[in-house]
């Protein structure tokens, strides 16, 4: 409605959603482009994001922030132990208590001259003192103060645990004592081959979105998805959990968290922290939020990611957080349907898929006759036609609305939004002739079916090409040669 983008984050598989950041970048004057980014995460210490990276200035978690640490732990140690969740929360409890700078037994983490240059030139320029013994905890508060937020939150990501701050915590006398040798040293195998197998999840948090308020992250590199085994949905479900981190890091909270939030004692540090959390939240209320995963069949039958976004569901309507799951089947969201408002079908075709829907959602037989007359996918025939939507709208006092859409595009924006690999090569080649809009009319005039699949496959197969000349290139030619014959025929 204004100006200002909302804050919105798509967890996907593949590059599908490439074409719409791209699309979103473009239209936006140069200087404002950082606020729309395509990432695509390995598992590396490049990509790292640390599950105990907490809001800004607080040495504590918030209890939502520990809902996450809690499950992802939980899902990243699989063990079949009654006691796990338990340990797991003293776990929490206990390693923030030891890194924090507040508490009498703490060992918070000190400065490190090696550990990240730029934020030692910034310390350098803003006047404060860096010695062996200094704190990152200290380092944050001064940053804090000076006004300099975007260091503040680079020297908190030191200051914080580790998961290898966890070994520290189960090895004490009475951690041992209340939860047995035995159940430790698995925990500890457990640990040592997360440490082994994550790079991305052991090290300081150097992933970077800066500025950016949409963003899509492409998680292809980091799912499994050519077998289901329970290993393969536990890997899955981590990364699903690690992107939803990214983006809650931004967007999450309220005003009322501030009273939540462990800062020291000291009026002005403590003043300089409310000062920026209420700004903060000023922004986050006013905005707009959206998280979606799609391919949620992905994380399987593991239950930690459905408490997550859970949680989130129920937590986020404060702040105005919009979450949207997309699976094939029905039965992926593993009861989730029970917080949705709206839910869309954009398929049904199976009697027994028909039947699921009818069944968890309460459907009655003139439901059934819309999904098996008009809700099947987009016509292949012409894509500019559309394809049906059945969307069901919560309303008050559980009462229900079924509305029958049709999602049809422009011929602009399918060309924009395409995921055809085909397609998308065309485009990309032309994105690299000519400005985007003008690559979109000539796609559109000289393909107005919305693809060039037909065209692909005849130059590919009549077409003897030099070494190093793609198809994509020679597509590209014939449409840049199409529009100067229409232009002189004008």
């Amino acid at each position: 409605p204004g100006s200002e983008l909302p804050f919105m984050m798509v967890a996907d598989v593949g590059v599908s959603s490439s074409g719409c950041m791209n699309l979103l970048s473009a239209l936006l004057p140069e200087e404002r482009r950082r606020e729309v980014i395509y990432m695509r995460p390995k598992n590396t210490a490049e990509y790292a994001v640390n599950l105990f990276d907490i809001s800004p200035g607080s040495r504590h978690p918030l209890d939502r922030e520990k809902v996450f640490q809690k499950n992802f732990l939980l899902t990243a140690i699989p063990m079949d132990h009654e006691l796990l969740p338990q340990l797991m929360t003293r776990v929490i409890d206990r390693v923030y208590e030891i890194k924090s700078d507040l508490s009498v037994d703490s060992n918070a983490n000190r400065w490190q001259v090696n550990i990240d240059p730029q934020l030692n030139e910034a310390a350098k320029a803003a006047g404060i003192k860096l010695t062996d013994r200094t704190r990152y905890w200290t380092l944050v508060d001064e940053f804090m103060l000076r006004g300099n937020y975007e260091m503040a939150i680079r020297a908190q990501r030191y200051a914080v645990p580790r998961i290898k701050d966890i070994a520290t915590v189960i090895a004490e006398p009475q951690i041992k004592d209340d939860f047995g040798e035995d159940m430790i040293r698995n925990v500890q195998r457990h640990l040592e081959a997360l440490e082994s197998s994550y790079p991305m999840f052991t090290n300081y948090t150097s992933i970077e979105t800066g500025s950016a308020r949409i963003m899509a992250i492409d998680l292809q590199d980091v799912l499994t998805v050519s077998s289901m085994t329970d290993e393969a949905a536990r890997k899955n479900t981590l990364m699903f959990l690690m992107t939803r981190q990214v983006f809650m890091s931004k967007i999450a909270g309220d005003k009322d968290d501030i009273r939540a939030m462990s800062f020291p004692d000291d009026p002005e540090i403590r003043q300089a922290y409310e000062r920026y959390w209420l700004q903060t939240f000023q922004t986050i209320a006013e905005t707009p939020k959206r998280m979606v995963m799609d391919e949620y069949h992905l994380t399987g039958t593991i239950d930690t990611i459905n408490d997550v976004v859970w949680h989130d569901c129920r937590t986020g309507r404060k702040w105005n957080l919009e979450v949207a799951l997309v699976s094939q089947e029905l039965a992926d969201f593993k009861g989730l349907t029970s917080q949705a408002t709206t839910i869309m079908i954009l398929n049904s075709d199976s009697q027994a898929a028909r039947k699921a829907i009818l069944e968890e959602l309460g459907g009655n037989p003139a439901v059934d006759k819309a999904l098996q007359r008009y809700v099947n996918g987009p016509d292949k025939s012409d894509p500019s036609k559309g394809a049906n939507v059945l969307a069901m709208y919560k309303l008050r006092n559980d009462e229900k609305r079924w509305v029958i859409f049709n999602n049809a595009l422009g011929i602009r924006l399918l060309w924009a939004l395409s995921t055809k690999s085909e397609d998308r090569a065309v485009r990309d080649e032309l994105y690299s002739r000519v400005p985007l809009d003008r690559a979109l009319d000539l796609l559109a005039k000289r393909f107005p079916e919305g693809t060039a699949i037909g065209r692909w496959e005849e130059v590919s197969r009549q077409q003897r090409r030099s070494a190093g000349t793609s198809i994509a290139k020679l597509v590209a030619d014939e449409i840049m040669q199409y529009e100067m014959s229409n232009l002189m025929k004008v």
